[in-house]
């Protein structure tokens, strides 16, 4: 950790928003039932994660699309991959539709981290002062 100072705006630390809708236990909720609905989730260690990153992930949209147009020309190479191209393509197109959704959820995460940390640094604000008070009343 570093000792660099953290701009906030002062009107966030000084001005709390206003109320929001949902209280964290309703989100939490939510994102619980949420995630029984989505149905594949799959939670990976970093190993797995880096295995599989090391692999084909790495391929160009591009570089799918060409191979999977292989398969669809050739009957030979749909018999040895075993899969259909139009599977394949159904596939590919599922993995970018989950790409939108995963950087909807990363977005949220960004803005909920943010929005607490500010909420921290309020309090610590507030616990700064409760301690000066009480220093000079001593």
């Amino acid at each position: 950790m570093s000792n660099q100072k953290i701009d906030t705006p002062a009107a966030a630390v000084e001005n709390p928003p206003a109320a929001t809708t949902l209280s964290p236990e309703a989100v939490v909720e939510q994102l619980r039932l949420l995630r029984s609905q989505i149905g594949e989730v799959t939670p990976l260690t970093a190993a797995q994660r880096k295995t599989l990153r090391g692999g084909h992930a790495k391929a160009s949209n591009e570089e799918l699309q060409a191979s999977i147009n292989v398969i669809d020309a050739k009957d030979l190479v749909e018999q040895a991959v075993g899969q259909p191209a139009a599977e394949v393509r159904n596939l590919f197109e599922e993995a970018n539709h989950w790409t939108a959704v995963e950087d909807e959820l990363r977005t949220l995460l960004n803005g909920v981290a943010g929005a607490n940390l500010i909420r921290r640094q309020r309090v610590a604000l507030v616990s700064g002062r409760a301690y000066s008070v009480s220093a000079q009343l001593a």
